[in-house]
């Protein structure tokens, strides 16, 4: 059962990435309301909406043929434009989420575009109500506001499933809106760095570049049976500036697809950004997934949260 549900996951985690990339956020194909298509869940064999009902946006549509429940998340509230055109809702700002039956429950995949500042919130409840977050990335270039589409899945009893979609979306509709208070200005460039408190606490030594602390860890991978690694930019790379109680971090995290849930709930429970999760090859075995992050705070705190995601990826490996 666990290999089973194990490759299950394994697929979710591609599927919504090419999705993504493909669809530019319009619901999945079927979803249209017609007479023929919308039906009552809980008139269907084998299947109960009630779980759903309460869920923001509810009833959904159950697809007859596939067995599917799809449950549409409107952005009504966003006006996004692109060189002075307003993006229509059915193409661009649309989320969705999919709940397929299978033997003991069902599979949940979800689409939500977000502001940027609605991004990691939701990523949090996405987590903290064991969803997996599969992918974080852009499907425009120049629009306004900025849009980010967020990708989840889940496997488990459709109740669980339902309470874990409700709390996301909740968390949706409690930061939309809320005004951000801008963090106080550092400018790293005017700041002296000092790595000795950050290297006791990594218990890895980097070295300085014009003033940021640079940290590689290399990783590998084959492509096509050819063996690539930290030399061909696969590595997990960490770069800190500024001073002792106002520093940055950032960089990128290359990862396994096991590590990839470990390490986003160590970065959130820290209070670091999750700022983009993709692929930067197609056909590599063993598959990576790069999560991007972003990160302000006293230094040693900061070292310490990348510490705790360096030991998830290190349990994740066990």
């Amino acid at each position: 059962m666990k290999s089973t549900l194990t490759l299950l996951l394994a697929a979710l985690v591609v599927a919504p990435l090419g999705l993504a990339a493909t669809s530019c956020g319009e619901p999945p194909a079927g979803d249209a309301e017609t007479p023929e298509s919308r039906l009552d869940a809980r008139g269907s064999e084998g299947f109960d909406s009630a779980a759903f009902d309460s869920l923001p946006w509810a009833p959904g549509i159950l697809d007859r043929e596939t067995g599917t429940y799809r449950l549409s998340v409107p952005r009504q509230d966003l006006v996004v434009t692109i060189d002075g055109i307003r993006l229509a809702s059915r193409t661009a700002l649309e989320g969705w989420a999919a709940f397929k039956p299978v033997s003991g429950g069902a599979v949940l995949t979800v689409e939500l575009p977000l502001l940027v500042d609605e991004v990691n919130p939701v990523i949090s409840a996405a987590l903290l109500h064991d969803l997996r977050v599969t992918s974080l990335h852009s499907h425009f270039s120049r629009e306004e506001p900025r849009l980010w589409y967020l990708h989840l899945a889940g496997i488990d009893e459709t109740d669980s499933l339902a309470a874990a979609l409700g709390a996301v979306l909740q968390t949706l509709e409690d930061v939309k809106g809320q005004p951000r208070e801008p963090p106080p200005q550092v400018d790293p460039t005017a700041m002296t760095f000092d790595p000795a408190p950050v290297d006791s606490v990594l218990g890895i030594r980097g070295r300085m570049r014009q003033g940021a602390y640079e940290l590689t860890l290399p990783r590998s991978t084959r492509l096509e049976g050819f063996d690539l690694d930290g030399s061909s930019g696969i590595a997990t790379r960490v770069t800190f500036a500024g001073g002792p109680a106002r520093a940055v971090v950032s960089g990128s995290f290359a990862l396994l697809e096991g590590e990839l849930q470990p390490v986003l709930k160590a970065l959130r429970a820290g209070g670091i950004e999750i700022a983009s999760i993709d692929d930067a090859l197609v056909g590599e075995v063993p598959r990576l997934v790069f999560v991007h992050f972003w990160g302000r705070g006293r230094a040693t705190e900061l070292a310490r949260v990348i510490r705790d995601a360096l030991d998830a990826t290190a349990r994740a490996e066990d």
